[in-house]
């Protein structure tokens, strides 16, 4: 399920202020457009949102490790997630929101842009062999996913805090479960009765957890469009369970709580990988 590689890496935090092929769940029988260019990649990297290669930066000043201070106040983002073979690099705008996500992997694009109420409407997906567009038009409690390249269209349900709640399907439709601001379990019903995930999360800080990116967009490019590429929100995914799959994860953390290093082992149908992940943030 999980192309893995032996990988070892490090970290560190850049202060810019002063100085991240498996069974998909198809969105009204919509084929995942990023399993292509990313499936690879991204099993590895964002099933947990980590990693960075051995990177050093020539500071006197320790902060720069994410080592130094108590941090209160700062507002910390991953900067990139890198492994031996590829990279993913992230841009924000002034409100921390991604608006640009850039995988090396067939040199892949993705561009977020924000109306002036602060919504997400629109991403743009961009790579040397295709393109697309998704726009999102929210209506009370419902948001409408519409195709540059399809007549198509995706329906999910939000909750009142903003998460992926109902994924709805041509014969059926897919639960999310959240506790603590994480997400804990996926269970479809209808044609999708079979799918089930549940999740166990350690209690410190998700690399994302300042980024204010809408909720419902990570779970829904990351779990669903992918099917690989997901961490918790609010903290970090431990343990996965599923009917086809067992994951769990260690990791080592920084002086405020974010995740340093990760291993990642994961046992399928067919049989067992380990890799080491690492992150590099950015200090606003």
């Amino acid at each position: 399920m999980f192309k893995y590689n032996e990988l070892v890496t490090e970290t560190a935090v850049v202060d810019k202020g002063g100085a991240m092929e498996a069974d998909t769940i198809s969105k009204n029988g919509r084929s995942s457009k990023s399993q292509t260019s990313r499936g690879n990649f991204l099993c590895l990297v964002f099933f947990t949102f980590l990693v960075s290669a051995v990177m050093f930066y020539n500071c006197e000043d320790n902060e720069n490790n994410g080592n130094n201070g108590n941090g209160d106040g700062d507002i910390y983002l991953p900067l990139d997630i890198i492994n031996e073979d590829e990279s993913l690099t992230f841009e924000y705008d002034g409100q921390s929101r991604i608006t640009q996500m850039t995988e090396n992997f067939q040199n892949s694009v993705y561009m977020l842009s924000y109306n002036n109420a602060g919504d997400l409407i629109s991403m743009r997906f961009v790579s040397s062999s295709s393109s697309y567009t998704e726009t999102y038009t929210k209506k009370d409690n419902t948001l409408t996913i519409t195709y540059s390249d399809s007549d198509e269209t995706t329906s999910i349900e939000l909750s009142a805090e903003g998460h992926l709640q109902k994924l709805f399907g041509e014969n059926g439709h897919i639960n999310f479960e959240y506790k603590n601001g994480n997400l804990i379990k996926i269970e479809g019903e209808g044609d999708y009765i079979d799918y089930i995930e549940t999740y166990t999360y350690d209690d410190k800080k998700s690399p994302f957890y300042h980024c204010k990116t809408p909720k419902w967009w990570f779970i829904w490019l990351f779990r669903i469009d992918d099917d690989t590429y997901f961490c918790g929100l609010q903290n970090n995914i431990k343990t996965m369970e599923s009917n086809w799959q067992s994951v769990t994860c260690e990791f080592t953390y920084n002086d405020y709580g974010f995740p340093l290093t990760q291993i990642v082992e994961a046992i399928d149908d067919y049989g067992s990988k380990r890799v080491t992940n690492s992150y590099r943030y950015e200090k606003r």
